[in-house]
């Protein structure tokens, strides 16, 4: 199939905010743990600001407690991060999400579908690093956010975090971008937030 780039631009790298702005509560409970909600902001290289988000469980704080920094799908957010909230926060592990630059409540127009979007990751761990959130870190990327995990550890020789995970990256740009110009776009986990 041959693709028109144009319509790839368009449908592509246009970012689909669809009015996400929701990030979740900022006190809760899971599974009988106590956990809140502090938003910040980072500034990457090209002066954009990426909204972010950490969870932290309300249990005795250890020096260098660890975190699983989530990155979030294509035309999603960092409320996306939610879902695995109940696999780490009861357990003592802070969480962080980010709304990629051209995502969610971040600035910038376009997402790039991983090339900037892992200079961004590079700017959230610094960030948890250098305000002492967290030493010993993870990613979990989903889709876009895993592919970016990937690029992000490929581009640099000592990857600053200790594991990653990565939930359904794409393998093939391509294949990828064939997909949504034939309609078969992939659903937001954010969509049914706006609704």
């Amino acid at each position: 199939m041959a693709i028109n780039a144009f319509f790839l631009v368009v449908l592509v790298l246009a970012s689909f905010r669809r009015g996400f702005h929701f990030a979740g509560p900022t006190h809760d409970t899971i599974k009988n743990v106590r956990v809140t909600r502090q938003d910040f902001e980072v500034m990457n290289s090209r002066k954009l600001r990426l909204s972010c988000s950490i969870w932290e469980p309300q249990t005795e704080k250890q020096p260098g407690d660890p975190c699983v920094i989530y990155l979030h799908g294509n035309a999603s957010c960092r409320s996306e991060a939610l879902a695995i909230a109940p696999a780490v926060l009861p357990y003592g592990i802070k969480l962080v999400g980010f709304d990629f630059s051209g995502s969610g409540q971040s600035e910038g127009q376009y997402v790039s579908l991983g090339v900037f979007e892992k200079e961004d990751v590079g700017f959230v761990v610094n960030y948890v690093r250098q305000n002492n959130l967290a030493q010993d870190i993870a990613l979990w990327g989903h889709s876009m956010g895993a592919a970016t995990a990937l690029m992000f550890i490929g581009s640099i020789p000592n990857p600053p975090v200790s594991c990653a995970i990565y939930d359904s990256a794409y393998a093939s740009f391509e294949k990828l971008a064939e997909g949504f110009v034939s309609g078969n776009n992939p659903t937001s986990s954010c969509s049914n937030l706006t609704r």
